[in-house]
């Protein structure tokens, strides 16, 4: 399992998480990026707050560099609107581009995405209180996270970034225990994109490899200081029974 930084970008800037009013931390994410190379990341998770309406993004010099400078993995957050868009990002290098609420609003959309690049297209599911929530939408949706899991996967959609909470805050076992509940009937690929504090949290999600869990999303506690990415890798690496695939394990 993999333990994924998140990188904000905005006027080839790095923001903190708190939003898009954020003040810089480092003004060339490349040094961020290596910092976190160093520590052993694999893999960054770059959301790009600068995603045009049509185009490539103003980023995408910084994606490039990154990808060629330090040869790590980096998938891209944005709101990709047309394949072009998409087809810029991964000339640049990019892995993977997660989508948010455009894979439900547009499910042609969608499916055309996923055919054009098959395998590297994921979309966001967040479950809060038992229902899913859609950034952007008033209305609540009747659908459950399980429902929207068969309908991105017919589109062709490989990875699921997955999130279940109760409430702001710690994570609770509670919370894990419904994210296994989850990744036992959904059969697919899934990152975490719930914070975790603390190596018994980080434990509880490495317990979830054999069941599709294949990485955390790591954001507010790693610019807060809270959490030492090396350190987590570390941990990780030793714990990890180091799966090449899940094997899905489910109880029928």
């Amino acid at each position: 399992m993999l333990i994924i930084p998140v990188m904000y970008l905005r006027g080839e800037s790095v923001l903190k998480p708190a939003g898009r009013a954020a003040s810089p931390i480092k003004s060339d994410p490349f040094q961020l990026a290596l910092d976190w190379s160093k520590a052993g990341a694999e893999l960054i998770h770059i959301v790009d707050l600068d995603t045009p309406a049509t185009g490539p993004s103003p980023n995408i010099n910084i994606l490039k560099k990154i990808h060629t400078g330090l040869k790590i993995g980096i998938e891209v957050e944005g709101f990709v609107r047309d394949l072009e868009t998409a087809e810029k990002y991964f000339a640049a290098g990019v892995e993977r581009i997660s989508l948010g609420a455009i894979a439900y609003q547009k499910p042609a959309f969608l499916a055309d995405l996923c055919k054009r690049f098959p395998g590297k297209i994921g979309v966001h599911i967040d479950v809060k209180r038992g229902r899913v929530q859609i950034k952007g939408w008033s209305v609540a949706t009747n659908k459950t996270a399980l429902d929207y899991v068969e309908q991105f996967k017919l589109a062709g959609v490989t990875v699921i970034y997955y999130s279940d909470i109760e409430e702001e805050g710690a994570l609770k076992p509670t919370d894990f225990a419904r994210v296994r509940e989850f990744l036992k009937k959904a059969l697919v690929k899934v990152i975490h994109t719930t914070d975790f504090s603390n190596n018994a949290e980080l434990e509880q999600l490495i317990m979830l490899e054999s069941y599709g869990m294949i990485g955390s999303l790591i954001s507010h506690p790693l610019y807060e200081g809270r959490i030492d990415l090396e350190n987590s890798i570390t941990f990780i690496k030793e714990k990890s029974p180091g799966l090449d695939e899940p094997t899905y394990t489910e109880e029928r």
